[in-house]
C-alpha cells in the first residue's frame, strides 16, 4: 500500500513537474502572467510619480518688514523673495502671492493660499482665520482603495486561470498527449490533478508577487491574507476552466467553453461584490470580503475534489 501512494505521489509531482516546465518555456504565457502585475503596479507607480513631479513650491513675494515671516512660510512649503511692490511680482507673474501685511494678492487658489491667509491674519492679529488643514480620507476609504486594486489583479488572473485549466486540457487532448498520460499506470485523477495543481501554482506565485507589489506602494490591510485569497482565486478559476471544457478541443468547440468558464468567473465576482459575508467561502469572490482566506481555500478545496471527480468520470468514458 505504501509502495502504491509513493508511485501515486511520485507520479503525480513528475507530471507536475513537467507540466510548468512547459508552461515556463512558452514566452507567451510568461507575459500573460506578468502583464497584469506589471500594469497595475506599474500605473500607481507612474502616478506616484508624476504627483510628486508636479508638485511645486510656490513663490511668495512680501516687504522687508515681514522677513521674519520667512522661516515659517518655507516650513509651509511656501518659498518667498523679498521685493518692494509683491502686487507688481503678481501681476508680473514672476510670483505667485505677495502680501505687504496688509493685503494679499494671488495668482491662484487653494490650501497654500490658505496657509498663506491664516499667517497674514495672525500677524495682523486677527479673530478669526482660515482652517489651513486639509482633510485627509479615512483610514476605511484607503483600505477600500487597496483593496479594490487587488481585487482588479486578482479578476484578472481569474480570467487566466479559466484560460489556463481549458487549455491545458484542450491543448494536451489535441496534440495526444492527454491520452499517454492516462494510459500510464497512475489513477486517472493524477492526470487531472497534475494541471490543476500546475495552473494554482504558476497563477498563484505571480499573484502572489503582484500582491506584495500592492501593498509595498499604497498598502492594503492584511498582504498574507489577500494571498490565501489569491491561492483560493487561482485554484478555483482553474478549476472553472477544467469544468466547462468538457470533451471540447482547441480546433473545435473551445470558443463556447471558454466564454462560458469567464461568464463563470466574473459572476462569481459579482457575488462578492453584492454578498461578502457568503463570498468569504467563494474563490474569486472571497476578495471583496475581509475574512482570512482560510474560508476561501477551504472552498477551492471542495471544488478541487469535484473537479477531480468530473475529470475522472469524463476520461473513463472518453
Amino acid at each position: 500500500m505504501t509502495r502504491r501512494l509513493w508511485r501515486t505521489l511520485r507520479g503525480l509531482l513528475l507530471l507536475t513537474g513537467a507540466l510548468l516546465q512547459r508552461l515556463t518555456r512558452e514566452g507567451l504565457v510568461l507575459r500573460s502572467l506578468t502583464f497584469p502585475t506589471g500594469l497595475t503596479v506599474g500605473t500607481l507607480v507612474l502616478t506616484i510619480g508624476v504627483v510628486a513631479w508636479v508638485r511645486w513650491d510656490p513663490l511668495v513675494a512680501i516687504t522687508a518688514d515681514l522677513e521674519h515671516l520667512q522661516p515659517a512660510l518655507v516650513e509651509n512649503g511656501l518659498r518667498t523673495a523679498i521685493v518692494d511692490d509683491p502686487q507688481a511680482d503678481v501681476e508680473a507673474e514672476r510670483a505667485w502671492a505677495g502680501t505687504n501685511g496688509r493685503e494679499i494678492w494671488l495668482s491662484g487658489s487653494g490650501p497654500k493660499a490658505l496657509i498663506l491667509e491664516s499667517m497674514v491674519r495672525q500677524e495682523l492679529g486677527a479673530d478669526w482665520r482660515p482652517d489651513t488643514d486639509v482633510p485627509k480620507p479615512p483610514l476605511r476609504v484607503a483600505i477600500a482603495m487597496g483593496r479594490r486594486v487587488v481585487m482588479l489583479l486578482g479578476v484578472l488572473f481569474a480570467l487566466y486561470g479559466v484560460v489556463f485549466g481549458a487549455g491545458m486540457i484542450a491543448r494536451d487532448r489535441d496534440a495526444g498527449i492527454l491520452e499517454i498520460e492516462l494510459s500510464l499506470p497512475l489513477p486517472r485523477w493524477v492526470v487531472g490533478a497534475s494541471r490543476l495543481l500546475a495552473g494554482t501554482l504558476s497563477l498563484s506565485v505571480f499573484l502572489a508577487l503582484g500582491i506584495l507589489m500592492v501593498d509595498a506602494v499604497i498598502g492594503i490591510p492584511n498582504a498574507w491574507a489577500t494571498i490565501r485569497h489569491g491561492i483560493a482565486c487561482a485554484c478555483g478559476s482553474t478549476c472553472i476552466g477544467m469544468l466547462v471544457i468538457g470533451r471540447a478541443g482547441l480546433k473545435a468547440g473551445f470558443t463556447g467553453p471558454l466564454t462560458t468558464g469567464m461568464s463563470l468567473a466574473t459572476g462569481l465576482v459579482a457575488v462578492g461584490l453584492t454578498a461578502p459575508g457568503f463570498a468569504r467561502w467563494l474563490p474569486l469572490a472571497s476578495f471583496a470580503s475581509s475574512a482570512s482566506g482560510w474560508e476561501a481555500l477551504a472552498g477551492a478545496a471542495v471544488l478541487s475534489i469535484i473537479t477531480l471527480v468530473v475529470f475522472t468520470l469524463r476520461s473513463a468514458t472518453a
